[in-house]
């Protein structure tokens, strides 16, 4: 429930920052309306498998999803399977509001997943399945249509856990506007992290004005966890 309070406070921020800067939505999307932002989750879309039961998830998708409900253009832009999964998450999406046009699909790699375990304090603990079909996202031209018109963005670092992935994503980053308002989210999950990639990315956000990140904070994590 933190986290989603946390997130929807975010975004009605940046909907408030974007309207008074009078930025307006570019490209002829169906999904497009005047006034409205275009906000792209940008990384990881899997089922959170959880006591019998599968739960949409990742970071980017959460962040993208609530825009949704806030009113903004709610894109994805990840990779998934070609199988059941894959399409019962494209429908799922499409449900709740979200554009799925910059969804790839993966002809070998399954549709991402994650087992989820509560411990009996009520922790949950994510075992994320490494086999997934966001560790092979593509840089397109399509992708860089979005990317040229996004708003805001929110990537984090553990789509970047493979080469592959983690090239388009930087790229991504590197063609949105100078407008365009950057979100970082940090997974310090093991072994899906490393100093490298976390710097790389805060270097994505340093210069935008929407910087949440103390480095003076992170920097003993990075040193004790990566042992730099």
């Amino acid at each position: 429930m933190q986290s989603i309070t946390a997130c929807t406070s975010e975004l009605s921020s940046i909907s408030r920052k974007t309207r008074n800067r009078g930025v307006e939505p570019q490209g002829n999307n169906d999904q497009r309306r005047p006034g409205r932002h275009t906000v792209v989750g940008l990384g990881e879309i899997l089922w959170d498998l959880a006591l019998g039961a599968r739960h949409v998830g990742g970071a980017p998708l959460n962040f993208s999803y609530i825009s949704s409900l806030l009113g903004e253009h709610a894109v994805i832009a990840s990779r998934v399977g070609n199988d059941a999964l894959g399409d019962e998450l494209m429908i799922e999406l499409s449900q709740r509001g979200v554009d799925v046009c910059c969804v790839q699909n993966d002809a070998v790699l399954p549709t991402g997943t994650a087992i989820v375990t509560v411990s009996g304090d009520g922790q949950p603990d994510y075992d994320i399945k490494e086999l997934a079909a966001w560790n092979a996202i593509e840089w397109t031209l399509e992708w860089e249509r979005l990317a040229e018109q996004a708003d805001a963005v929110c990537f984090g670092t553990l789509a970047q856990r493979f080469l592959e992935s983690r090239a388009s994503i930087r790229t991504f980053l590197k063609s949105t506007r100078a407008s365009c308002i950057r979100v970082l989210d940090v997974n310090l999950r093991t072994p899906f992290y490393t100093n490298e990639v976390i710097f790389d990315s805060i270097g994505h956000i340093a210069s935008n004005q929407r910087r949440r990140v103390n480095l003076g904070d992170l920097l003993p994590l990075l040193l004790h966890g990566v042992g730099v």
